[in-house]
C-alpha cells in the first residue's frame, strides 16, 4: 500500500499501473476518456464534500479572482 497526500502523485501512480485509486471524478475524467485509466466501479460514487470559498467581495476584485470563482462554480456547482 502506498499512502500519499498529493493528488498529482496519486494520479501518476495510477497512470504507472501501481494500483487502484479513489479520487474525485473531475480529476480523472480526462485520463478515463483518453483510455489511460479505466473506471472499475462505474455505479459507485465518492461521497460529496462541501467546498467553501471565502473572499472579500468588493468592486476592486481582480479579474483572476473573479475568473477562479466562476470556474469553481461552473465546475463544482453551487
Amino acid at each position: 500500500m502506498v499512502k500519499v497526500n498529493n493528488s498529482h502523485a496519486i494520479l501518476n501512480a495510477a497512470l504507472a499501473g501501481l494500483g487502484i485509486v479513489i479520487q474525485p471524478k473531475v480529476l480523472l475524467d480526462a485520463d478515463i476518456k483518453a483510455g489511460r485509466l479505466i473506471q472499475l466501479l462505474p455505479d459507485w460514487e465518492l461521497g460529496k464534500k462541501p467546498l467553501s470559498m471565502i473572499y472579500y467581495q468588493d468592486q476592486h476584485m481582480t479579474p483572476r479572482t473573479r475568473s477562479f470563482i466562476n470556474f469553481a462554480l461552473t465546475t463544482f456547482g453551487q
